[in-house]
């Protein structure tokens, strides 16, 4: 897991990339975007990742994050699957 605190910003696609190297992941394709901001979604769905998920938890509400380019909106982190 890498936050927004440990890269440059968003939503440019290299701070997606830079997570990856840091993570040791090659494809985009096994990334998956969390976040609860437009630029959020922009984030996870200009450089494609696999999945781009907004939390209306934080500061946005669920109308919001539906309009942005995103593949889920949850409520909660806790909604998540998880990986196992």
């Amino acid at each position: 897991m890498v936050c927004v605190d440990d890269l440059r910003g968003g939503p440019a696609p290299y701070m997606l990339h830079e997570a990856m190297q840091c993570c040791g992941v090659h494809g985009v394709d096994e990334v998956a975007v969390v976040g609860d901001t437009p630029s959020d979604m922009l984030a996870g769905r200009n450089p494609g990742a696999r999945a781009v998920v907004g939390v209306t938890s934080g500061s946005r509400d669920a109308g919001t994050l539906r309009r942005c380019p995103s593949t889920h909106v949850i409520d909660s982190v806790r909604d998540l699957p998880s990986s196992s």
